[in-house]
C-alpha cells in the first residue's frame, strides 16, 4: 500500500502540473509539493500504529518529498543549463 501510494502521489503531482500549465511558476510547485509533503506528514503522525491510512500517509510524504527534490533539481538543471 505505501508503494502504491508512492507512486500514485508523483503521477498526480505531474499530471496536477502538466494539465494546470504551471511550469512557469516556480513557486507555486513548491507550494504544491510542500502543501503535499505536509499533509502526509500529518496522516503519518495522527494515525494509529499499523493501519492502512498510516501507509498511506507515508507513501503520500515520501513521493511529496521526492517530487519536491526532482523539481528542485530539474530547475537547478534548468537554470545552470539555459542562462537568458
Amino acid at each position: 500500500m505505501k508503494l502504491s501510494s508512492f507512486i500514485l502521489t508523483i503521477l498526480i503531482q505531474f499530471l496536477f502540473l502538466v494539465m494546470f500549465n504551471v511550469w512557469d511558476n516556480f513557486l507555486l510547485i513548491i507550494l504544491i509539493f510542500i502543501s503535499c509533503l505536509l499533509s502526509g506528514l500529518l496522516i503519518t503522525i495522527n494515525s494509529p500504529t499499523k493501519s492502512k491510512i498510516k501507509e498511506i500517509g507515508r507513501g503520500l510524504l515520501f513521493g511529496s518529498l521526492t517530487s519536491l527534490t526532482f523539481g528542485i533539481l530539474f530547475f537547478i538543471y534548468i537554470f545552470l543549463n539555459f542562462p537568458k
